[in-house]
């Protein structure tokens, strides 16, 4: 156990850790909150967890949240405030922590990128998703207008995270898109695309697009579908989404989907070379998920998965609302 210490001012008590940022094995980074969660502080350590150091405070208020990413010991980028007067800030280092440019002012960060931290492939090109409800588009218009699901939407930046403007995304399926946050390695990346079907009434399987980048994200080429099993459920009324397949990267080239179809089998898919074959391991061990399980209208995932690499995941699996999940 490498958890920092809570802050003197709170004889080392924490409420929890919120974020955390190891860009090597021993140069760290970890935000947590005080006991309860009024206040934030980032942790620092460069020998891999044994000592920490106290760097900064991250918030003060009653609904305190805070992400943390670097890419390296010096590039790093800092998301941090109290959601509820609004206060997020959006800060970069380019030495180590040792200063901190803020790029985005208290606030802006909230409604220009929402709550995700972006994925950086150097300390200038990155990518984020921005997830705002679109409206329900009537004859004759309603007023006030429903809300429709998510309109997921890809923001770039070419100076670090001071400026960001639209970034297209080719999706080879017709529906909702989902987009997942971008995985980079260097200058290649990929960014997998989950597409439901748009009539609700009309039910149908999740496909994951997947697309790749040679550039950091300048430019995104479709690379490879797959049909999931998963059957998602879409709120009209509402921005979720639950049953949603669960993806993960672990390398630019090698990748996990994991699917719950609408009897409860879980289902796993995999690749190695970029999307080009895709191969289904066997799954019989993991439990079956029954579809009470999904009560959660979109709030958690009845499972998940995480990647280690082309042969080895983790999966993470609830099977009722009310157990705690089984790891595979």
């Amino acid at each position: 156990n490498i958890t920092p210490q809570g802050p003197p001012s709170e004889e080392g008590t924490i409420g929890g850790w919120s974020s955390a940022s190891f860009p090597t094995p021993a140069d760290g980074w970890v935000a947590e909150a005080n006991a309860d969660y009024s206040e934030g502080f980032l942790f620092h350590t460069t020998d891999g967890g044994a000592t920490w150091q106290l760097t900064r405070p991250l918030w003060s208020g009653s609904a305190g949240t805070a992400s943390v990413s670097f890419i390296n010991a010096a590039d790093g980028w800092l998301k941090s405030g109290d959601i509820g007067d609004g206060t997020l800030t959006f800060s970069a280092t380019t030495d180590g922590g040792a200063t901190w440019k803020t790029l985005l002012e208290e606030g802006t960060f909230n409604t220009d990128l929402g709550l995700a931290m972006p994925s950086f492939s150097d300390a200038e090109n990155g990518t984020g998703v921005i997830s705002s409800p679109g409206q329900v588009v009537s004859s004759p218009p309603k007023f006030p207008p429903e809300l429709s699901v998510d309109r997921d939407t890809v923001e770039a930046t070419t100076d670090g995270g001071a400026a960001w403007f639209a970034s297209a995304v080719p999706v080879a399926g017709h529906g909702v898109h989902f987009f997942n946050e971008p995985f980079f390695s260097g200058p290649n990346g990929v960014l997998a695309v989950t597409v439901t079907p748009r009539n609700t009434n009309s039910l149908g399987r999740a496909t994951v697009d997947f697309d790749t980048t040679t550039d950091g994200g300048k430019l995104w080429t479709s690379e490879s579908r797959l049909v999931s099993a998963a059957v998602p459920k879409v709120v009209p009324q509402g921005p979720d989404a639950s049953g949603l397949p669960s993806v993960s990267e672990a390398t630019t080239r090698s990748w996990w989907v994991l699917a719950v179809a609408p009897s409860g089998k879980i289902s796993t898919y995999v690749t190695s070379d970029a999307g080009r074959h895709w191969v289904k391991p066997s799954d019989g061990s993991l439990p079956l998920v029954p579809l009470k399980a999904d009560v959660f209208g979109g709030a958690l995932l009845p499972a998940s998965i995480q990647a280690v690499n082309s042969k080895i995941a983790i999966a993470t699996v609830w099977t009722s609302p009310e157990s705690t999940p089984s790891t595979y």
